[in-house]
């Protein structure tokens, strides 16, 4: 799924958080978004997913007006996990099976239940299956969320800081997770992060935002000392391994 941007802008009352942002995102690729805290990193997942309403510009999904479409249609063609989601007394199979709430009409369908059944299977968490989300550890519950949004049947999966909170093992295993999802099906993603180390490993272009517009999109071989400095304001060493480079902060 093809999601374009074009000249996107909002505001919170008189607040402005997002100016003439364009960017666009092809099937099987990942972008990730990076910039300071208060850049607008999540602010503009949820204008994407029409959780917050633009004030000027356009979302297109495969050519669709996203602010065209119902909340039911987003729904379908979005699949959405939040920074912070909330646990309750569900299992784990139930809570994965909210994903399919777009899809259903009248009554769960045989097909609903397989389809749940195969993206447990596919991450690794039968044994999870009928365990309540509230017992389980950060890492476990970030898979949850992730096989919800999957079961949507999505074109395209945003993802809000989906390793905020996570052990570096468990870092690792989520971003891999989603880079075999993105690699072995029709689907493209949109994940904020604060790591840009994970972002140089895993995505495959990056954008920088900074005061509310968009610094650069720039591939892990385009990021240079002189990018980041100006983002983060820190000087950094780039250390090359293999074909991308590995950012280090200097130390004061």
């Amino acid at each position: 799924m093809r999601l374009i941007a074009d000249n996107l802008s909002f505001h919170y009352q008189k607040n402005q958080v997002l100016e003439n942002i364009s960017f666009s995102v092809q099937e099987h690729e990942i972008v990730a978004i990076l910039g300071p805290n208060g850049a607008g990193k999540s602010t503009l997942l949820k204008c994407i997913n029409k959780i917050l309403d633009i004030k000027k510009g356009s979302i297109l999904i495969d050519g669709k007006d996203i602010h065209r479409l119902s909340q039911i249609e987003v729904a379908k063609n979005i699949g959405y996990v939040a920074q912070r989601n909330e646990t309750a007394r569900l299992t784990v199979f139930d809570a994965v099976l909210l994903g399919r709430h777009p899809h259903i009409k009248y009554r769960l369908t045989k097909n609903d239940i397989l389809t749940v059944n195969a993206i447990i299977e596919k991450l690794h968490m039968q044994e999870l299956s009928l365990r309540y989300i509230d017992h389980l550890s950060g890492g476990e519950l970030q898979k949850v969320c992730l096989a919800r949004a999957l079961v949507q049947d999505p074109g395209l999966l945003l993802l809000d800081e989906p390793t905020s909170s996570l052990d570096l093992k468990n870092q690792v295993e989520i971003l891999r997770l989603i880079r075999i999802i993105i690699d072995g099906h029709d689907v493209s993603a949109v994940i904020s992060l604060h790591d840009i180390n994970m972002a140089i490993h895993y995505a495959d272009r990056i954008i920088f935002l900074k005061d509310k517009r968009i610094y650069t999109i720039c591939t892990k071989k385009d990021i240079t000392r002189e990018m980041i400095r100006d983002v983060y304001g820190i000087d950094v060493i780039l250390h090359y391994t293999e074909d991308y480079p590995v950012i280090i902060p200097v130390q004061y």
